[in-house]
């Protein structure tokens, strides 16, 4: 029997060869590449309909505030020197998201801020006040917005001179993100529903429902700003001309602040500024999120109409900063914004198609 070979049992095969492995290896690869794209658009479905439901949030405790105040909640305060008409306008001031806070369930937090009865800059000089201002809000974050917790893209620490001057002894001072500016107007500053202009004599200083002429469905009341651009501050914004950390205004189109948006610039007249930190912009494809006026929530399109209007002033200069307010004066040769502007002013009385939704 020595030497004698023994046969295979039966059944037993050779191990793959180099080939086959190959041919698995490679069949494995396409099957993952062609399930990827599948996984990653379900995830981005579930992360933009969470940004939804933030919205809807907001879109209602806007309008519990409303039952309550009778108007909306000031886009920003102005403050004046007691006994004077003289506002001091370079310090931080509250923003509507510090208005609304107990209609999301964050009265506590409303509780010790006081907004109604302390300005934005006094919180920031205390270590307590400025620990409750970095705050994680978590349905003012989009999941889809790449935003930390904290917003390092907005200084409040004390720096420079002028509009810049100190509003608090440490600097830098980063306080909480949110996702979610309110919209100011369209070319404006002062044409849409969450405006700086209260108290002020002689302006609207909170908008009221009576006062959104063009229907609470056709106006913008929130938008996006992911991280890319900046986002925003739920507290507020540090000093007059710092509004953008806490507004937005429909420039260029959603997602794209700057395209399509071509002007002239002609003195007198100059563009309003239009890059992404004064824009609506979001990470997800096509377009943004935005919370209309009647609590509603809308995804609109990179692709809606979007266009400077135009006029020629009194004094005969060609003007491509289209403004409701300046179409009050003596003007000519009006050319009319796009849709999107339309959709951010909210008495300007022109009709939104309903494809745009």
């Amino acid at each position: 029997m020595a030497g004698r070979c023994v046969p295979q049992s039966a059944g037993r095969r050779p191990a793959f060869t180099l080939v086959e492995l190959l041919v698995v290896i490679a069949i494995i690869g396409i099957l993952i590449a062609l399930l990827l794209p599948a996984v990653q658009a379900a995830r981005e479905a579930a992360r933009r309909m969470q940004c939804t439901n933030n919205l809807k949030q907001i879109g209602l405790a806007l309008h519990n505030y409303h039952d309550t105040f009778k108007s909306f909640p000031p886009g920003g305060r102005r403050f004046y020197f007691p006994g004077t008409t003289t506002q001091d306008n370079k310090k931080a001031e509250w923003g509507w998201t510090a208005f609304i806070l107990p209609y999301l369930e964050q009265k506590p937090l409303h509780n010790q801020l006081q907004p109604d009865l302390y300005r934005l800059h006094d919180q920031l000089q205390t270590a307590a006040g400025r620990d409750l201002l970095q705050t994680s809000i978590e349905s003012l974050l989009c999941p889809s917005a790449k935003s930390e917790p904290i917003n390092r893209s907005r200084n409040f620490g004390a720096s420079g001179s002028g509009n810049d001057v100190a509003t608090s002894p440490v600097n830098p001072t980063y306080l909480g993100t949110s996702n979610y500016p309110g919209c100011g107007g369209a070319q404006g500053w002062t044409d849409g529903v969450l405006v700086r202009r209260w108290p002020d004599v002689g302006t609207v200083c909170a908008v009221k429902f009576a006062n959104i002429t063009d229907g609470t469905s056709n106006v913008i009341a929130v938008g996006e700003r992911s991280q890319r651009c900046g986002a925003v501050v739920w507290a507020g914004f540090k000093h007059q001309g710092a509004e953008h950390w806490h507004l937005a205004w429909a420039r260029g189109k959603p997602n794209q602040p700057n395209n399509s948006w071509v002007g002239t610039n002609t003195p007198p007249c100059s563009d309003q500024r239009t890059h992404c930190a004064y824009g609506f912009v979001s990470e997800h494809p096509d377009g943004c999120n935005f919370a209309m006026c009647d609590g509603s929530v809308h995804f609109i399109s990179e692709m809606v109409e979007s266009k400077m209007g135009s006029y020629t002033n009194s004094s005969g200069d060609q003007c491509d900063n289209w403004n409701p307010v300046d179409l009050n004066t003596n003007v000519s040769n009006v050319t009319l914004p796009g849709v999107y502007q339309f959709l951010a002013d909210r008495d300007d009385g022109n009709a939104i198609p309903s494809s745009v939704f």
